[in-house]
Parts: structure tokens; C-alpha cells; sequence
């Protein structure tokens, strides 16, 4: 078995898929696939994209065995736009994966 990473990504949406003005987290978990060798995850990442920007680090602590918490502040300049996503991860082997999203996520506006 391959030792592959995969990630699970918590955003703060509503049932719309938009998330609410201010400060609110994302809950970021990177692990080896089921059965594939455990290395130690050394290093979670989210990043944002505003329409028309560059990709933004968001602040982000570990909170140990491969999960993270990261902060995204929005303003009501961002009120009904679509960002895009993209978070990674590694391990101790130099294991590498990089996850996009196009249009993840609204701001609530």
C-alpha cells in the first residue's frame, strides 16, 4: 500500500454553502490513506483566493495528530463573492498533497 495523503476540510457554511462576515475557523485534517504506512504529519496549509487576487496563508495552528485549525476573516467588502480554496499537507517521508477548489465557498452578505 502507498503511503498517499488525503485531507478533510470543515468550513463554517451555512445551508447555502456560504460562510458568515467576521472571523470564523477552518478545520483542516491531513492523514495517510486507510491501511497505508503512518508517517508522522508534519505540516497542514489553507490557503483562500479572493476573485481576482493571490493566494492568501491563513493563519493556522497545529492541534497535533495531522489536524489544524485555521482563521479567515472576512469583511463586508467580501459580502457575496466565491473564493477559492486550496489547502496541503506533509508528512515526515516528504510526502506531498496539494487539494484545489474552485468557487469552495460565499460570504454571507
Amino acid at each position: 500500500m502507498l503511503p498517499l495523503l488525503q485531507t478533510a476540510v470543515e468550513l463554517p457554511t451555512n445551508l447555502v454553502g456560504s460562510v458568515p462576515l467576521g472571523t470564523s475557523s477552518i478545520a483542516l485534517t491531513v492523514a495517510h490513506i486507510q491501511g497505508a504506512p503512518a508517517t508522522a504529519i508534519t505540516k497542514g496549509l489553507v490557503e483562500i483566493r479572493r476573485p481576482l487576487g493571490a493566494w492568501t496563508k491563513l493563519p493556522i495552528a497545529a492541534l497535533g495528530a495531522g489536524t489544524y485549525r485555521a482563521t479567515l476573516t472576512t469583511t463586508a467588502a467580501d459580502a457575496g463573492s466565491m473564493f477559492d480554496l486550496r489547502v496541503t499537507g506533509t508528512d515526515g517521508a516528504g510526502g506531498r498533497i496539494v487539494q484545489t477548489t474552485t468557487s469552495a465557498f460565499a460570504v454571507a452578505g
